[in-house]
């Protein structure tokens, strides 16, 4: 493929997908020409082609525009997540075995070393005056605790501290949720509660529907069951797509759907609530049990989603969460208002790790009873909008534009899509070997997907001079894997 062709590609599909509309400038000649690296002949022969196409036409004084003949709906078939919008046929979706290897464990291991500059794993940011009291309440209980003999005299068992599970429901109930104490079961963070409801439906073997692209660590925790999973894509504006599963439920034998609606990792979309309806509807004659992972439902940057769980009639919706995502990652805190399957799970839980630590169980249940972790969570709504605002700009301005990235509307992930010849996996490695932390698209399918894409994290995104130059030197490495595979 000759270098025009690749900006050619880049910014028609661009234009298809939304990213550019109807009257956008795009850059000036001399702009994208430093920034993809090519000349500017390469660049006025690329926007030659887009104008014989008749997508983009020249301006007075303005360079040139994107037409408004543009029909996307005709010509394109791809959504900005990097895979077809499921027209393809439900014969084309296989249950199949996850296999990825030692990838995930890398990636982890690249996330723990404080010496590099973090974009890649899904931490939020922890310096704010919520996590320190949150680690004085602890530091005082666990004097209590050590000065106690009736607090060391007796197991924590499952289903978790009254107290806890109490708050926990009154935070739920904010959400419209109708879950009692008696419904919970606390967990070490959502990745045992996930775990905890698929060995409750399912068994090895067994297929798990899930949306593609998936986070990894579920589709890890799948692999470590020995399940199969059956990707259903997702759109990255409203995500599973519910016809695709409708056809899969009446083809194969599958005993549970996982998905993540609100703030998905890794694409950002929220799933609207009448979408949700239809997903609960489609579901219903089969009874199928389905696993809400519901971890960034509280940092939306505008309205507060609803839930699965807030919809559920029938009491099959399997409801995960935790503060790992809205507190500290390291707090390991969970729950699951497990349903019908309460007492399989709670069972579960208390076979494999008896309880979760009761000194944390303590500390979080006095955190979360006073206004604190509300004020809090408001803050840090705000403050991920506009670091998600300020990564963008930074995005563009340091990156060459041959990416299309996800729209968030809460969290602090995000998903960016490039060219089918780029090989994020080599720019990965790369920026692990400069002290750059990112998490490589192939990492969130099992049937190799998505190798041209990449998630980032900005939760602790500032723009300073260090985070700046890791930008740059990504944007680096894109060109560079532009030019490995022309």
């Amino acid at each position: 493929m000759k270098r025009y062709q690749i900006i050619f590609q880049q910014l028609q599909q661009q234009i298809q997908q939304g990213t550019l509309r109807p009257g956008d400038t795009l850059p000036s000649i001399r702009s994208l020409s430093l920034q993809s690296g090519f000349g500017k002949n390469t660049i006025i022969r690329a926007y030659q082609e887009l104008e014989a196409e008749l997508l983009i036409e020249p301006k007075d004084r303005s360079g040139f525009v994107v037409t408004h003949q543009v029909n996307r709906a005709e010509t394109n078939g791809t959504s900005t997540s990097g895979h077809s919008k499921a027209k393809a046929s439900p014969n084309a979706l296989q249950p199949k075995k996850v296999q990825l290897g030692a990838l995930p464990l890398k990636v982890l291991a690249a996330a723990s070393d404080q010496n590099k500059i973090q974009f890649g794993s899904a931490h939020p940011a922890i310096q704010h005056p919520a996590c320190r009291r949150f680690y004085q309440i602890l530091a005082r209980q666990s004097y209590q605790f050590a000065n106690s003999s009736k607090a060391n005299s007796h197991y924590t068992h499952a289903p978790g501290l009254l107290a806890l599970r109490q708050q926990i429901c009154r935070r739920l109930s904010i959400g419209n949720q109708t879950v009692s104490a008696d419904d919970l079961v606390i967990t070490n963070g959502a990745q045992e509660a996930v775990t905890l409801s698929l060995l409750a439906t399912a068994n090895s073997g067994d297929t798990i529907a899930v949306e593609t692209p998936c986070f990894y660590g579920t589709l890890s925790c799948i692999e470590a069951l020995g399940m199969k999973v059956l990707e259903i894509p997702s759109d990255p504006s409203h995500g599973i797509n519910l016809e695709l599963l409708d056809d899969a439920l009446k083809k194969w034998p599958i005993k549970a759907l996982l998905l993540n609606p609100n703030f998905n990792n890794p694409l950002g979309f929220e799933m609207p609530t009448n979408k949700k309806q239809q997903l609960l509807d489609i579901t219903k004659t089969q009874q199928l049990p389905i696993i809400e992972d519901d971890v960034f439902g509280e940092l939306y940057y505008h309205n507060k989603p609803t839930t699965l769980k807030s919809l559920d009639k029938e009491n099959r919706v399997i409801y995960c969460s935790s503060l790992s995502k809205t507190l500290h990652s390291d707090i390991r805190i969970g729950w699951v208002a497990a349903g019908k399957y309460f007492e399989k799970v709670n069972f579960l839980k208390c076979m494999m790790t008896m309880a979760s630590p009761g000194v944390v169980q303590y500390a979080a249940a006095d955190f979360l009873k006073d206004s604190h972790y509300e004020r809090h969570l408001r803050r840090m709504r705000s403050i991920y909008q506009q670091r998600w605002l300020n990564f963008k700009e930074a995005l563009y301005l340091h990156w060459p534009q041959l990416f299309t990235l996800s729209e968030p509307t809460g969290s602090f992930l995000c998903w960016v899509e490039f060219p089918k010849n780029i090989d994020t996996n080599w720019i990965f490695e790369q920026a692990d070997q400069n002290n750059i932390g990112i998490t490589p698209g192939s990492l969130f399918s099992a049937s190799g997907q998505f190798k041209n894409c990449l998630r980032m994290n900005f939760s602790t995104f500032n723009g300073d001079e260090q985070q700046i130059a890791a930008l740059v030197l990504i944007g680096k490495l894109i060109n560079q894997a532009v030019l490995k595979n022309p």
